[in-house]
């Protein structure tokens, strides 16, 4: 199971270059690109550690110097 992982970098790149083209409503095209990048990456950092915890991974040693 990959919960973080690297996201919207593809679209991100795509919407970039959309942008340079001067493509017809391309701001809105940016914006939407822009929050499903956004939102999943918020998410994910927000909730890993509990994830791990309920999967049995998390080393709680590890936690306790941070």
């Amino acid at each position: 199971m990959f919960w973080v992982r690297e996201t919207g970098v593809i679209p991100a790149a795509l919407s970039g270059m959309m942008t340079a083209a001067g493509i017809k409503n391309v701001e809105i095209i940016a914006v939407v690109t822009f929050m499903a990048v956004l939102l999943p990456i918020v998410s994910q950092a927000n909730t890993t550690a509990f994830v791990a915890r309920k999967l049995g991974i998390l080393d709680e040693s590890d936690q306790e110097g941070a």
